[in-house]
C-alpha cells in the first residue's frame, strides 16, 4: 500500500503518519476543547511526534456539549498525543491504529486539564509521566 516495493515503507508516508506542526487533532478530555492544531513538537530533532510525545497546541474549536469550558478559542496549551490515525507496528508484530489523531490537554505542571477522558488511549503512551492520562481513559488499545 505505502511500500517502496522492497518491503520498506515510503519515508514520505512515515513523515505524514506522524504529528507535525500544522496537524489538527481531536481532544479526548472534557476540558471544553474539541479540535486543536499543533504548533510545536517537543523533544524530537525532526519535529515530528507519535504517541506519548508532548506538543504545544492552539485551541481551534470548542465542544458544544460543555457549558463552561476550561479553555478558550485560540488559547495556547500543552498536550500529549494519545492516538494516531496512521497504522503503527509494535514489537510483537501487531499493527494498531485509531480512527483519528487524538490528544489530551495538559496544564502548566503536566496534569490533565479535564477530569474525564472521552475515548480510548493508545497503550504505547508512557506510563511514568502520564499516569493520570492513562487513569482517566475508559480503556486502552
Amino acid at each position: 500500500m505505502h511500500s517502496l516495493g522492497d518491503g520498506t515503507l515510503d519515508p514520505l508516508y512515515l513523515y505524514l503518519s506522524m504529528i507535525h506542526s500544522g496537524t489538527s487533532l481531536f481532544v479526548l478530555d472534557n476540558s471544553g476543547a474539541r479540535l486543536v492544531k499543533c504548533i510545536q513538537v517537543y523533544g524530537h530533532r525532526k519535529s515530528v511526534g507519535s504517541v506519548g510525545t508532548q506538543i504545544l497546541v492552539s485551541v481551534r474549536q470548542l465542544s458544544r456539549k460543555i457549558s463552561q469550558p476550561k479553555v478558550k478559542v485560540s488559547q495556547v496549551v500543552k498536550a500529549v498525543i494519545t492516538g494516531l490515525a496512521a497504522p503503527k507496528s509494535r514489537k510483537d508484530g501487531l499493527t494498531v491504529h485509531g480512527s483519528r489523531n487524538t490528544c489530551v490537554l495538559l496544564s502548566a505542571n503536566g496534569t490533565p486539564i479535564g477530569s474525564r477522558s472521552g475515548g480510548p488511549v493508545n497503550c504505547d503512551t508512557p506510563a511514568a509521566p502520564y499516569a493520570k492520562v492513562l487513569a482517566l481513559a475508559p480503556n486502552a488499545y
